[in-house]
């Protein structure tokens, strides 16, 4: 639990009492800037004495316009020092809206900054700035009560007029005490406050660490998280659902310890995904009207929550009832309305009287809160609205507010507005209008002069008449659906480069546009910072970088982001005439592993062609040559400096092997044979050769083998468009760059340390693999893939938001079993245009994260999948000595390979007989085909286990295609063959029908000794059959009846097993019960159980049952009697085991 604080009292004294006790500590963090609670304290009175000096005092209203600077919090809490209490004005909000609140609250002063006066003056109140307070002796002191205001928050009116909410400190920090109590001090530790000060969960945020001696950080919003300088101070994240929802794109900062969800309904979907981060604790889900002071019930949602989140329990005092229309309570299970009473329920509205507050026979107060819920199994489900009240991005948004804005233009003779609904179930407003002589730029331009920018709507349809039904009203159900929208008030501006076109083309894709003018404004086009951030994700997944938010929202068109697209590290510059060079992080790998395993193929890469019109050899010999010399690294060898380092040394063009197999040689052994291939990179040049396999007179195979050190399947493609290109006498350009150059630049990598942050949080607790087999030799397996298999893929893939990569690794990841797993992933770097016409390792292995839990669903699972790939590749520029190795590697062919280009047509890729992977899955396409080859070490697999691995690989995938809603817990791993099999192996040999029951068993017994206790004390065979039965008999006259279950409480003496055999022989059975465990885990076992009759020596009792000492009972109803027949099938006993939910479960 956190620090208490005093109380009764007002918030700010709450935090004075905290800023004695730790003057020196931490308070806010603003940016760079940071305050202790000391100075907090003194800046927050001198901006009292400042206030007071202009005559504001006790139960005045003051305006406070600032940015979330170090400057904000000593504002609020200087306002409460003077006695008066604050109006938040938020900077961005139209200057109509902000006279409105100014004028409303009559507030007499506005707190802000230089650099926002001219802001504030739009108010008509006077500005006093925070640049202009002058230190002094501190905060004069002014009386005052819990009952007196603290704060002035503006909600949207239904009536098309902001209404202001008048909450006391009382109200406050009555919340306030109950969080403290409830959070723990490490989660307060470092409080992520990123709501407006406009909108009430910024209460919390801002104000419970500092009664609580916790840490203030501030941030513009949620999505700013990932660059704050203070991320990793970061302990509690507090956000609506569908922020929350983007920023868990990337893992959370490694702190966090507790996230917070409220404003919007919590769905059970992304509970899993905040509980993907191993270092969050738990999750809460909050609920609560401004009206009851920000957060009313809370629900703690578990890591093994299945279903929706519930709304909460009431907190902090709060009362609930849910009541019909009439104000008459509603049984469990019918729909009603969420009444709330209890300290929460804040004074009112503003110089405004409502219905919605109440007052009851006993004088409390009780608000309708216009929630619609019914309470299930104990628990309230939301069930939406029951007026015209919307959610927004968090924000409470009444429809009829924007309604009735839209129908103060001149133009506009009648006006609706309703909530849609994007495609990642993101809320927006969508208007339509009658008017005239006015088009919907126009509109939303007069919007946004008048009202917050979450008040107006994406879309605006324009009609001479809306749609009306019998009753003259708008019949909404009739209304058009409006896509998404482009405004044709400006001429669209194409792209013109490609930079521009690849942006162009994702924002459309983001907005549902069919396209896009790179001068377009992002917001004009109805995109909002949610929808922002899946554009930079989707832009960092293509170019396997990093784009960062900020780029975009600071300029927010496609030209604006195209010039920042490349901004992600030094430019490649040609190191021309150079014959010396680093190695790049892949091919200082590759060295490594030909060191290590020196007369192995284990670097060895081969791909099977098809060459047809090739009647001669000497044109591909000499197209073979001209690729080595256009490409430095294929004629490049290793040696190793002084040091120890190894670097690339470039050598003159040199005559590619090339042997010649004429027709009827076997080209699957040619293949074989030259993929067996050993090359030695410190002096074999080129490290490329080939072999040409005669089909006929100008048909051919062509095997090519080449070391992975020059090599990669990226560059399969440029090879055969070489090859192509040369057969057919066109000219081939050299490349604009070479791998040294790539090497040099990566030397010069500066980011490491981002890099290394992100990995180290992205695997922690992540399970560790077993170290690399010292047998790397390997065999293939390869299945063809139907078309229409290949299809449903794509099919999956695109209603997942995700590419067929991520199908395929989710299908691994489910086929592995593991609740946790890390696949390896094959990331090209050939992001950048001028690599793409390069030969070389220009690749990373990367290990993606999955959890494939049984509550998921397949269709979740290739979600995760995509995200956590997506993940790995804007943080793939790491070296591979900072990632864990991981043993199953799956590599998809890249995309820009063709199967048939000119004479060629690629037929295979070949395994090397050895590979470092235990596992590989490859799906590669071909000429014939796409298909779904497995590399498996021998160490790891034999043939047919092989076989049999990749065949359930497959039928996992049919079976997830087939009905990908299916949660992965009802998926079966194993084939329906392999599963009869198992379930004949596992019947084994029929049993022997059991003949004796344990009872009948030892009364055969009759000679020596049966039980030896602790002490030595011991019973016969003979003696342990009189006791038991006397006891059995003694138990049936007290009633006991078979079946029954009767508790044995006992110490651990020879007497033990003789009472287990008598519960048995009464025809009972019996739950253990420890004497050491406590009396209240006793009696729940007992009561969980059934149990009314303990048997117990020595006093021991168990409340709440009838408890028989054993010792009188043997004495007093000692005598045998008849006892009733024991069965085979009868209960023996039951064993209580630790439960997943908490309660101990019972075993019969």
């Amino acid at each position: 639990m956190t620090e208490t604080f005093d109380a009764p009292g007002r918030v700010h004294e709450a935090i004075e009492v905290q800023s004695r006790r730790t003057p020196e500590r931490t308070a806010v963090v603003a940016g760079t800037s940071r305050l202790s609670y000391a100075e907090l304290d003194r800046r927050a009175g001198d901006i009292a004495r400042t206030l007071a000096e202009r005559g504001i005092g006790r139960g005045q209203l003051v305006g406070v316009c600032l940015g979330r600077d170090e400057w904000l919090i000593p504002a609020l809490v200087g306002v409460w020092k003077a006695g008066a209490a604050y109006v938040p004005l938020d900077p961005a909000y139209p200057a109509e809206r902000l006279r409105f609140m100014a004028e409303d609250a009559a507030v007499t002063a506005v707190l802000t900054s230089a650099a926002l006066r001219r802001t504030a003056t739009l108010t008509g109140a006077e500005p006093v700035l925070v640049d202009d307070v002058v230190p002094g002796d501190g905060a004069p002191h002014v009386a005052g009560d819990p009952s007196d205001a603290a704060y002035v928050i503006y909600t949207s009116g239904s009536t098309g007029t902001p209404k202001g909410v008048v909450v006391e400190h009382r109200n406050t920090l009555n919340l306030l005490r109950w969080e403290a109590s409830a959070y723990t001090a490490e989660e307060l530790s470092g409080m992520l406050a990123t709501a407006s000060v406009c909108f009430d969960p910024s209460i919390s945020q801002l104000f419970l660490p500092l009664v609580a001696g916790g840490t203030v950080i501030l941030a513009d919003n949620l999505l700013a998280l990932p660059d704050l300088p203070a991320r990793e101070e970061v302990t509690m994240v507090y956000g609506v659902p569908s922020a929350l929802a983007v920023l868990l794109r990337e893992p959370l900062p490694s702190g966090v310890r507790a996230v917070f969800s409220g404003g919007e309904p919590l769905t059970g979907a992304l509970v899993r995904r905040i509980y993907a981060n191993p270092a969050v604790r738990r999750v809460l889900n909050l609920y609560g009207p401004t009206e009851c002071t920000t957060t009313c019930a809370i629900a703690e949602v578990g890591r093994d929550h299945e279903g929706e989140p519930p709304l909460g329990e009431p907190i902090a005092g709060a009362t609930f009832s849910v009541r019909d229309a009439a104000g008459n309570p509603v049984p469990d299970g019918e729909l009603g309305e969420l009444w709330i009473g209890g300290p929460v329920v804040t004074r009112g509205y503003l110089g405004r009287d409502s219905p919605a507050f109440r007052t009851g026979p006993d004088g409390s107060r009780v608000y309708r809160s216009g929630d619609l819920v019914r309470r299930v199994d104990g628990e309230l489900r939301f069930a939406g609205r029951a007026d015209d009240q919307i959610k927004i991005r968090g924000y409470r948004v009444e429809l009829g507010e924007v309604e009735a804005t839209l129908t103060r233009h001149p133009a506009v003779r009648r006006a609706t507005v309703l909530s849609a609904t994007d495609d990642d179930g993101i809320a927006y407003l969508v208007g339509h209008v009658a008017a005239s002589g006015v088009s919907e730029q126009e509109l939303r331009d007069w919007l946004r002069a008048r009202i917050p920018d979450h008040l107006v709507p994406t879309r605006i349809g324009v009609a001479e008449e809306l749609p009306l039904g019998p009753n003259g009203k708008v019949d909404r159900a009739a209304l058009p659906r409006l896509g998404a929208f482009r405004s044709t008030g400006a001429a669209l501006v194409a792209p013109r480069t490609d930079d521009e076109r690849l942006v162009a083309e994702v924002i459309a894709d983001v907005l549902g546009l069919p396209q896009v003018g790179v001068h377009d404004q992002f917001t004009d086009l109805g995109g909002h910072s949610l929808a922002a951030a899946r554009v930079v994700t989707e832009l960092s997944r293509r170019l396997g970088h990093t784009v960062p938010l900020a780029a975009f929202l600071t300029a927010p068109t496609a030209a604006g982001l195209a010039t920042r697209l490349r901004q992600a590290g030094p430019e490649l510059v040609r190191q021309g005439g150079r014959t010396r060079h680093p190695l790049t992080g892949m091919q200082r790998e590759f060295w490594t592993l030909s060191r290590l395993h020196p007369d192995s193929p284990v670097t060895t890469l081969g791909i099977r062609l098809r060459v047809r019109d090739l009647p001669e050899t000497a044109p591909l010999s000499l197209a073979l040559n001209e690729v080595v010399r256009r490409h430095e690294v294929l004629r490049s060898t290793v040696a190793v400096d002084e040091d120890g380092v190894p670097y690339a040394m470039v050598h003159p063009p040199a005559a590619v092997p090339l042997v010649e197999h004429a027709v009827g040689e076997d080209p699957e052994k040619v293949a074989r044979t030259a993929a067996a291939h050993v090359f030695d990179v410190t002096s074999e040049v080129p490290l490329l050769r080939a072999s040409l396999c005669r089909l006929g007179d100008a048909e051919a195979e062509l095997v090519v083998v080449v070391d992975h050190i020059a090599f990669d399947g990226g560059s399969v493609g440029v090879l055969m468009g070489e090859l192509a290109a040369e057969l057919a006498g066109e000219p081939v350009p050299g490349p604009a760059v070479q791998v040294g150059d790539v090497a040099v630049q990566q030397r010069e990598q500066t980011d490491l340390a981002r890099l290394r942050e992100f990995w180290q949080a992205e695997l922690a607790g992540a399970p560790a693999a077993d170290p690399a087999p010292a047998d790397l030799t390997s065999g293939r397996v390869i299945r063809p893939l139907p078309e229409e298999f290949v299809t449903g893929v794509a099919a999956l893939a695109r209603d997942c938001g995700a590419t067929p990569f991520g199908v395929y690794l989710a299908g691994l990841a489910l086929a592995s079993g593991e609740p946790d797993t890390l696949v390896g992933v094959v990331a090209a770097r050939r992001a950048r245009p001028e690599l793409t016409e390069v030969i070389g390792p220009l690749v990373d292995t990367v290990p993606a994260r999955l959890r494939p839990t049984g509550t998921l669903t397949f269709r979740d699972l290739v979600r995760q999948a995509a995200a956590a790939t997506t993940r790995a590749l804007i943080h793939q520029e790491i070296p591979q000595a900072d990632l864990p190795r991981a043993p199953v590697l799956l590599a998809m062919q890249h995309a820009e390979v063709p199967v048939r280009l000119g004479n060629l047509e690629l037929l295979t890729d070949l395994g090397s007989g050895a590979a470092v992977h235990e596992l590989s899955v490859l799906v590669n396409r071909t000429a014939a085909g796409t298909e779904l080859q497995l590399e498996y070490g021998d160490a790891h697999l034999d043939p047919p286990r092989a076989e049999a691995y990749l065949d359930r690989l497959m039928w996992l995938l049919q079976c997830a295609l087939a009905d990908p809603d299916r949660p992965l817990s009802a998926f079966e791993l194993v084939t329906p063959g392999e599963r009869a099999a198992l379930l004949t192996a596992a019947a084994g040999p029929e049993l022997p029908e059991v003949l004796q029951t344990v009872p009948e068993a030892l009364a055969a017994r009759t000679d020596g000794t049966a039980v030896v206790g602790p002490d030595g004390t011991s019973l016969s065979y003979a003696e342990l059959h009189d006791w038991s039965g006397r006891v059995a008999a003694a138990l049936l006259k007290h009633g006991v009846a078979p079946g029954e279950v009767v508790g044995v409480c006992l110490p651990r003496d020879h007497l033990m097993p003789a009472v287990l055999l008598a519960v048995w022989r009464a025809g009972a059975a019996y739950l253990p019960l420890d004497p050491e465990h406590p009396v209240e885990r006793l009696r729940w076992l007992a009561e969980d159980a059934g149990v009314r009759v303990v048997l117990t020596r020595g006093g021991v009792a168990v409340p709440g049952l009838s408890a028989l000492d054993l010792d009188h009972l043997v004495a007093v109803h000692g005598e045998q009697a008849e006892l009733p027949e024991v069965r085979a099938g009868d209960l023996a006993y039951l064993l209580y085991t630790s439960g997943s939910t908490g309660a101990p479960k019972g075993v019969g």
